[in-house]
């Protein structure tokens, strides 16, 4: 799976899921303070890509994304919170990041199910699918 850039900033903190931030920043105390957080990160990150390199991530969707829809057949999205797909290392390494330990708010989606992103998660551990983020734009976000 490949997602797109967006400038001038990366807009998609609630889908991305990036080594130290690995699970929902939503789910943690003073989540508004890390939105900045993440997004500077990612930014940061992005700029330093070297052009013929693509970014691995956990989880990430920004606007436009290609799927190889094979990879993603044995994955669902249901809304749940899935800490269960998470390794322990990786969780203990957000919240130390977050400071806090892990909080369930309820940000409701259209159905009334908790927000999460396990759909990518699970497709890493199903299907071996490898998500990668390009430096490359294709939308201007406009603030």
């Amino acid at each position: 799976m490949l997602s797109f850039n967006t400038t001038p900033k990366y807009y998609d903190i609630w889908g991305l899921s990036i080594y130290p931030y690995c699970f929902s920043y939503n789910h943690f105390e003073n989540n508004e303070i890390f939105y900045d957080i993440i997004q500077t990160y990612i930014v940061r990150l992005l700029n330093s890509l070297p052009k013929d390199k693509l970014l691995a991530r956990i989880s990430s969707f920004n606007g436009f994304s290609i799927y190889k829809t094979p990879k993603f057949m044995n994955t669902y999205y249901d809304g749940r919170i899935r800490t269960d797909l998470i390794p322990s290392i990786n969780m203990e390494v957000h919240k130390a990041y977050a400071k806090s330990g892990l909080v369930y708010k309820k940000y409701v989606t259209s159905d009334c199910r908790y927000e999460d992103w396990a759909f990518h998660i699970m497709s890493i551990q199903n299907s071996a699918v490898r998500i990668m983020i390009t430096f490359e734009v294709l939308f201007n976000w406009l603030v």
